[in-house]
């Protein structure tokens, strides 16, 4: 598991992430949601539940799924690429250098999802 790179990523695709927070002997959890308390569990995308998360996310707006696998072929050989989906926790970290290079752009999308 990698939670800094994790929460980037559910955090880039709106869900919230939760962290606990020590303060002397009192530990509490605050999720970015705004919600002390909230049901949902932080997602491990090192695990093949974590996988196919981030890759029904990645499907959403074909658009982002398109410009990753071209950037992908750009930057890897089609070995590379296998190696990719054969491993959640390198799937990942290709999503995470990814996510950074769209912008505002997947963020709009987002933004429009949730309207509507």
């Amino acid at each position: 598991m990698n939670p800094t790179r994790d929460k980037f990523i559910v955090e880039k695709f709106g869900e919230c992430w939760h962290e606990a927070k020590i303060k002397g002997e009192l530990q509490s959890f605050a999720c970015t949601c705004g919600f002390r308390h909230c049901d949902k569990k932080n997602i491990n995308l090192s695990t093949s539940d974590g996988f196919f998360w981030l890759w029904g996310k990645m499907r959403e707006d074909e658009s982002v799924w398109y410009k990753f696998w071209l950037r992908m072929s750009d930057s890897v050989m089609d070995e590379a690429i296998y190696k990719l989906i054969d491993n959640p926790s390198r799937f990942a970290d290709a999503i995470s250098k990814f996510l950074p290079t769209i912008g505002k752009s997947y963020e709009e999308f987002l933004k429009g999802k949730e309207k509507g």
